[in-house]
């Protein structure tokens, strides 16, 4: 049998067993450097009304890219300055729904000004939940220009 076609029939393989566990299971599981967090509802962006847990969490990841891709606006004069093309955001969503940025990396001072800047505009999350308690969720986001 081709290399290629084995590789192709073992990675669907592996796919199709890790949507069926995905969807099976009461928890939301959302890897962080911290290690993986377990949900049984993440955290929510305003306008988000879904009950599956999947549609929120790319309803999520949707409003977020949105919201950076509005209002990280790079002004003209720091263009000539730029080295890096990417700057990296580690942030939480607390336990109350407000951000709390833990750390930036990349860029020059001005560009992680204003990437924090825009991070702390998010609006206020619903926080996830874990055994009916509001629990902080870690989210670390390139930010790309």
């Amino acid at each position: 049998m081709n290399p290629l076609i084995t590789i192709l029939v073992l990675f669907l393989c592996a796919t199709s067993l890790q949507a069926q566990s995905y969807s099976d299971s009461k928890e939301y599981f959302y890897g962080s450097q911290a290690g993986v967090k377990a949900f049984e509802r993440p955290p929510i962006w305003p306008g988000c009304n879904f009950k599956n847990i999947h549609k929120l969490r790319r309803c999520f990841d949707e409003s977020l890219s949105k919201h950076i891709a509005t209002n990280f606006k790079i002004p003209y004069d720091l263009m000539e300055k730029l080295e890096y093309k990417k700057v990296t955001v580690n942030f939480y969503v607390q336990k109350d729904g407000s951000i709390r940025i833990q750390s930036i990396k990349g860029g020059i001072p001005e560009i992680k000004e204003l990437a924090k800047k825009v991070i702390l505009s998010i609006p206020e999350i619903k926080p996830g939940e874990l055994g009916g308690k509001k629990v902080a969720a870690e989210y670390t986001i390139p930010i790309t220009y």
